[in-house]
């Protein structure tokens, strides 16, 4: 949950929080493990965030869409 606290405490604090493209940032790929000593929210959100690299709902739902009818 360190995004999370970081995210709170920087619009508490008032400063103006911009998005912007950085070519040279590169996310690497590395396994998620969600422990179950975890607290409830934060396993939550490890799960939720394991699921969302593993594919978008997007693709989930075009994927699995058509065997549902």
């Amino acid at each position: 949950m360190e995004d999370v606290d970081l995210f709170e405490k920087v619009i508490s604090s008032h400063l103006r929080v911009l998005r912007a493209p950085e070519p040279g940032l590169v996310h690497v790929y590395h396994s998620i493990h969600c422990s179950s000593d975890m607290p409830e929210q934060q396993r939550k959100m490890c799960t939720g965030s394991k699921a969302q690299s593993l594919a978008s709902l997007d693709f989930l739902a075009e994927k699995i869409l058509p065997f549902s009818a």
